[in-house]
């Protein structure tokens, strides 16, 4: 069964870790570049999708939003060259990509 949650102080580690084991994982997904966005994007807020296979997290995407003069703005990793996407696992499956 496939479950999508929000990243919270609970699930760092295991978040920390899929980004590690994933081969497109980078430095823009990590803990440590998410906390350096917060300091810097005081009027943005995070909220991380992660998609949890059987109880175990095997794909996350992670987000940005900001309100802005002309709407919301929501945004995998703010700024042009962070290279923000969809981060996964070699055991996610297919189902569990598309549904995030």
């Amino acid at each position: 069964m496939i479950s999508i949650r929000i990243l919270n102080a609970e699930t760092e580690k295991a978040y920390d870790a899929l980004v590690s084991r994933a081969s497109m994982g980078m430095l823009y997904h990590s803990i440590k570049y998410r906390n350096f966005l917060r300091e810097i994007l005081e009027d943005a807020r995070d909220s991380y999708l992660l998609a949890f296979e059987d109880e175990k997290l095997t794909a996350a995407i992670p987000v940005f939003i900001k309100e802005g003069p002309f709407g919301t703005v929501v945004n995998s990793l703010p700024f042009y060259g962070s290279h923000g996407s969809l981060v996964y696992g070699n055991d996610a499956t297919p189902k569990t990509i598309i549904t995030l």
